[in-house]
């Protein structure tokens, strides 16, 4: 996160990325990442937890579509959307309106 609480482009995906290997993965993550931080930047006044829940639902609406993706990368997807679960319960840290079962 930045000094005002918000979530990095390039913190997430430097962590995400690291140990993926395949190369159609690694694209569809980096393009979603930048789709996402794009599209949820474009939206004007929201503070730290609205921006980490918008993101959130723009990662998993990316997920939905990597259904298409080859049957090995599946697995590899499966584990970024694990960390995804970490990593924001960190970002929605002292977010009271965060519902825990979003």
């Amino acid at each position: 996160v930045d000094q005002r609480g918000y979530p990095e482009r390039s913190a997430v995906t430097g962590t995400l990325m690291r140990g993926v290997q395949d190369p159609m993965l690694r694209d569809f993550i980096e393009e979603s990442i930048m789709e996402c931080f794009h599209f949820v930047s474009s939206i004007m006044n929201q503070d730290k937890c609205k921006f980490s829940e918008r993101l959130f639902t723009c990662f998993a609406e990316k997920g939905r579509e990597a259904g298409d993706l080859k049957k090995k990368m599946i697995q590899s997807y499966i584990n970024y959307l694990k960390f995804y679960e970490f990593l924001f319960s960190y970002f929605f840290q002292g977010c009271e309106d965060w519902d825990e079962n979003y």
